[in-house]
């Protein structure tokens, strides 16, 4: 499943997301998603700019990213608040 959403009109943005099953992870499914979605935002709607974000420990989420062509410019710290159990 995939998602843009565009964050400004007037200042031509959005924003990719996607979620990929664990079955089917590995043939390409996150990445085939991620480059529909860039090519509707920029070819079809006209976006100067699309961002996305992902946990810097989802290191396949990372590679999609790159593999379509995003370039990571850092990260976000602090914005949202997360509960972790140990055992």
């Amino acid at each position: 499943m995939g998602e843009l959403h565009v964050r400004s009109r007037s200042q031509p943005q959005g924003e990719i997301t996607y979620i990929v099953h664990p079955r089917v992870w590995g043939p390409g499914i996150g990445t085939e998603i991620g480059r529909q979605l860039l090519s509707y935002g920029f070819g079809e709607l006209g976006l100067h700019r699309i961002h996305a974000t992902c946990d810097p420990r989802n290191l396949g989420s990372s590679r999609v990213l790159a593999k379509i062509g995003m370039t990571y410019e850092g990260r976000i710290r602090h914005t949202a608040l997360m509960s972790l159990r140990c055992a």
